[in-house]
């Protein structure tokens, strides 16, 4: 029970700044603030990777937001 509190430990932040940014990008149609926002998403997922053991609503939500980065950068 340790290793996986210390797992949610290190991940719950990690979840907050991807919702926070992705809470962001869709209040705000901004261009230049969304490019940067998309940067640091994609920093902060690795390319959005969704971990091994990562669920269906993660891998969705990576999914959702890789798509829109892509339509974003094809704008």
């Amino acid at each position: 029970m340790k290793n996986q509190l210390a797992t949610a430990v290190q991940l719950t932040p990690i979840l907050a700044r991807v919702h926070n940014l992705t809470a962001q990008l869709a209040q705000s149609p901004n261009t230049e603030s969304s490019t940067q926002r998309f940067d640091q998403l994609r920093s902060i997922t690795k390319n959005y990777a969704v971990p091994a053991d990562g669920c269906e609503a993660y891998s969705a939500a990576y999914a959702s937001l890789k798509s829109a980065d892509t339509a974003h950068h094809q704008n």
